[in-house]
């Protein structure tokens, strides 16, 4: 059975029954995959992605990958673009498909591109103002 005919790969399937075949139909080494993170610059190759070292990186897809802008120092288009590619990768040239998630902060691309950022203030904005943080 193929990965577009199995029930986790038909959207209109239940998400119960769509998850419990993934899970079934997943080795350990697949299992353990998807709870593993790689470095974004261990599948490049220059500015490029390259899709030979990324599947021998990580053969059995991964859970997610990490720091994409912060570490390249590409602009949100460029990241975006090369984001797709990976998922492209994981989701035609790995057994089963997966996606990957990204994990990613903007104070990290910010500081990349050698902007100033003030994340200090951050709480305040999300709590309201400085006196409601003090009740």
């Amino acid at each position: 059975m193929t990965a577009t005919t199995r029930v986790y790969a038909n959207a209109t399937m239940a998400v119960e029954d769509r998850v419990a075949d993934l899970l079934a139909g997943m080795e350990v080494d697949e299992e353990l995959a998807q709870l593993g993170a790689v470095g974004f610059p261990d599948l490049m190759k220059g500015e490029r992605l390259d899709e030979e070292a990324a599947l021998a990186v990580v053969p059995h897809g991964i859970g997610q990958v990490a720091r994409i802008g912060a570490t390249t120092g590409l602009l949100p288009a460029r990241t975006a673009e090369l984001l797709n590619e990976i998922q492209r990768v994981m989701i035609e040239r790995t057994r089963l498909g997966v996606p990957v998630m990204v994990n990613e902060e903007s104070v990290g691309v910010i500081a990349r591109l050698g902007r100033r950022c003030s994340h200090r203030h951050w709480p305040w904005r999300a709590a309201g103002t400085p006196a409601s943080l003090r009740r």
